[in-house]
Parts: C-alpha cells; structure tokens; sequence
C-alpha cells in the first residue's frame, strides 16, 4: 500500500495588513493544486480568506487548508499641521490602547512637545503591527522690534519712538497704535504682532536739567560805563542779537540785548535785557574868576532832582565864596554824577 503525501498548513493565522505569509505544501515527488489554482509548491498568502492544497505524490492524493485573517490596526490621527510662533511650542499625541510608540525624534512617549519646525511622525505598534500618521509644524519668526537704549532729551521737548514692521499692528503703553509715538519724558512699552506673533520692547525717556542762563536786570548806565555780560558755561555755545558767539558780550551802547546759549546737552535757554545810557545835564560853574578883597560871588550848579557834593562840603545847589580858592562840585543825577571845578582869585587892592 502506498502511503498518502504528508500535506500540513499549519493553524490559521492571523496577520497585519499589508504583509504576507509563505504557506508550504512541498514534498518529495509532489505535484500540487492551490485553490487559487496555482501549482507551485508554496503559496505566498497576503489577503483575507481560506486557503488549500491538494497534493499528489506516487498516485494518492492529500490536502489541507487553513483561514487568513488580518489584525484591526490601531487607528489615531495627530492633527492637522499647526503653526507656531518662535519661542513658543505645541503638542502632539496618541492615545492607542495596549500599543507602544516611537517617534522620529526617539521619543518613546504617547506625546511630544516640540519648538522647531519640522516634521515630526510617530509609530504605534499593537499585536506586532504598526500604523504611522505624521504632521508638519512651522514656526513663525517672531517680529523685530528695538526701541533703543535709555536716553534723556531737554525739558519741555519730545522726541519720536518708531517700532515700525513691515504688516504690523503696534499696542503701546500710551494706547496708541501706530507704529510711531511722539513723547515727553517717561517710561514706554510696545507690543509688536506680525502675523499672530508678537514682541516687545520697552524703553525709557529721561530728562536733562533745564538750560539756564542769566544776563540779570535791565541796566542804567552813565557816559563812560563799559560793563561786560558773561554768561560761560563748560561745554555750552553762544549766539547773541548781532551774531557775536563769544561767552561775553561788551555793553557799549542803549538797546536791547539778547542771548540764545545751547549748553553741553543742546538744550537751549534765552534771556534778554535793555541797556540805557543816560545823559546827565551838564554842570557849568563858568570861567574862573577873579574877586576884590570883601567882595563874595556866588556859585550855581543848580540841576533839577539832583544832589549836590561841594568840596567846601556843602550839599545846596549854590554857594557863596568870598576867599580864594578852587572850588568843585559833584553833582549826582540818579546814578550818574557830573563835576565842574572853578579857581577863584583875589584881586590886589591897588585894582579894586
């Protein structure tokens, strides 16, 4: 009797999709039937169903069969690709029962927190299958925005802070929106948002000490009077009414006088004054004079509102002298003094 060809499939399998199986039905002198009618001694085996073989070897027949089937593959889904600004970052994850993970970045979490741009996979593995999803991230740069070091500008003035960026919004501490602000000094702040991405700057506006300078009160001046305004400071300019930019300035004549001067900071102070030169009323005691023995002459330096200072030491307008001798006279004007001196002779008796 001859013995029936050895044919054995193996138990019914179950595979993840996607992937194949060699079922082998060989055997010494066999010739073979796949039910998919193929006649090769193994069959690869990759879809859903039930496979046999009938095998004949030395005129007898035998057969086997076994059932494919496929795991349920584990399903997740990370998201649709996300944006991000710079210095911020996200998450993606997945939640698949009984599975293990491996993402591209060697993580072996369910979840990833990642800040750079790029894109970033994960494997999830059950029952010996894996399913793979992935998602882009990009990152959006972050505006520039610079306000500049700390300064101080001139009290009473302002100056421009600019956070300009091209398609900007601007929120600054002021409230304004615009990408520039005219201040006074203070502390300011800007936030700067270029597509959903925002940066900030702050800065702050300090004040120098006021200018200052000082020519004093308006000036009375008699004949002869040459005082000089000096108004230097270390490290300050000079413009006066007619030009000059020296530090003084030399009083010669009436009128007003004036100085613009710009001190070490360029901060700028003004002062003027009016300069008057008065003209006293002359004093005219006459020609001197000759008088006779008991005869006396009298000596008028009348000015109206004056003083007088005689060098007799009297202090009337007039006086009378009746002995040889020069006789002067101050007469004060205000501030302003004149004088006049006259000589007084006697006459030789023989001529009276």
């Amino acid at each position: 009797m001859t013995p029936l060809p050895i044919v054995d499939l193996g138990p019914d399998q179950t595979i993840c999709p996607g992937s194949s199986i060699t079922l082998n039905a060989a055997v010494p002198g066999g010739t073979y039937l796949w039910s998919d009618g193929s006649t090769n001694a193994t069959l690869t085996a990759s879809a859903i169903g039930n496979y046999s073989v009938q095998v004949t070897a030395n005129g007898c027949t035998a057969g086997d069969a076994m059932s494919l089937s496929h795991f349920v593959l584990p399903s997740f889904n990370l998201g649709p690709d996300q944006t991000i600004c710079a210095g911020t970052s996200t998450s993606f994850s997945a939640n698949v029962p009984g599975a293990t993970y491996l993402w591209n970045t060697g993580s072996n979490g369910n979840s990833i927190q990642p800040a750079t741009a790029g894109i970033y996979w994960l494997d999830a593995t059950t029952n010996g299958c894996t399913v793979r999803d992935s998602v882009e991230l990009f990152v959006t740069p972050l505006p520039t925005v610079n306000l500049g070091s700390d300064y101080s500008i001139c009290p009473g003035t302002t100056t421009m802070l600019d956070a300009t960026a091209p398609g900007a919004s601007y929120a600054w501490s002021t409230g304004a929106v615009s990408p520039t602000i005219s201040v006074s000094p203070g502390a300011y702040s800007v936030q700067v948002t270029v597509n959903g991405c925002s940066a900030s700057d702050a800065i702050t506006i300090g004040s120098f000490p006021a200018a200052q300078v000082d020519l004093g009160p308006d000036l009375t001046l008699c004949p002869g009077d040459q005082p000089t305004l000096n108004v230097a400071q270390p490290g300050a300019s000079y413009l006066w009414h007619d030009g000059s930019t020296a530090p003084s300035y030399p009083i010669t004549a009436s009128g007003a006088i004036s100085v613009q001067l710009t001190d070490a900071n360029s901060c700028v102070a003004n002062d003027a004054l009016v300069a008057t030169y008065l003209t006293p009323t002359a004093i005219d005691l006459g020609p001197d004079d000759t008088i006779c023995a008991g005869d006396a002459i009298t000596l008028d330096a009348t000015v109206p509102g004056a003083s007088y200072l005689w060098s007799t030491g009297a202090s009337t307008p007039t006086i009378i002298v009746n002995a040889a001798d020069t006789y002067s006279v101050i007469v004060t004007q205000g501030v302003c003094t004149v004088s006049d001196a006259i000589a007084i002779a006697m006459a030789c008796s023989a001529c009276c």
